[in-house]
């Protein structure tokens, strides 16, 4: 486009063939025209290459496709069986097994466990007057929920583990209850003996 002058640049009439819109169309119309007629034209460029084969396959291949598939499905099918048949196999053994063990291991498992750790409850040596007082206390200060007949159960399973010291304990707790009573006795005899003296007895 030729230089004019800004006064002579804006006193020339503006063609209206002369418009920068019409011209950025017919660009991108030649743009476009050259590149449709450069496509054939290039080496190597083969437009079956883009198209999908329609065939029919043969009746013989197809039924060995389909064979083969169903035979994949069956083969997928009797695999998930049988891990379906293991895994209710193994539940049924550990219930068995669960089943099979004394009330009292299972009432301590589902009781005790719940709170206490099993190291605890295995490193606990007590006796049946120990375990005793222990699980009552367990049941009365702390709110362990335990059904009828329960708590004879966990205190025979738990006593069991350590025999030896059902003899100590119960000396222990027979030699405490006779001085609490022989305590009591005497508080009883000295609180009747001022009385007498107070008055004049």
């Amino acid at each position: 486009m030729p230089f004019f002058p800004p006064a002579v640049r804006a006193e020339r009439p503006i063609s209206p063939h002369n418009r920068p819109w019409r011209r950025n169309i017919c660009r991108l119309l030649l743009c476009l025209v050259c590149l449709l007629l450069a496509l054939p034209g290039q080496p190597g460029t083969d437009w079956g290459d883009f198209e999908t084969e329609t065939g029919v396959l043969p009746s013989d291949e197809a039924a060995e496709i389909r064979a083969r598939i169903r035979a994949e499905i069956a083969a997928d099918r009797a695999r998930e069986d049988e891990e379906r048949r293991v895994a209710q196999a193994e539940a049924e053994r550990i219930s068995v097994a669960r089943a099979a063990r004394p009330l009292g291991e299972r009432l301590v498992e589902i009781r005790c466990l719940t709170c206490h750790d099993a190291r605890q409850i295995e490193g606990t040596t007590l006796g049946r007057p120990g375990w005793t007082i222990t699980v009552v206390r367990m049941e009365w200060l702390n709110g362990a929920r335990l059904e009828p007949g329960d708590r004879a159960a966990i205190i025979a399973h738990l006593a069991a583990r350590h025999p030896e010291r059902n003899r100590w304990e119960w000396t222990v707790l027979i030699m405490g209850l006779v001085a609490m009573a022989v305590f009591a006795l005497g508080a009883w005899f000295w609180k009747r003996g001022r009385w007498a003296v107070k008055h004049g007895r």
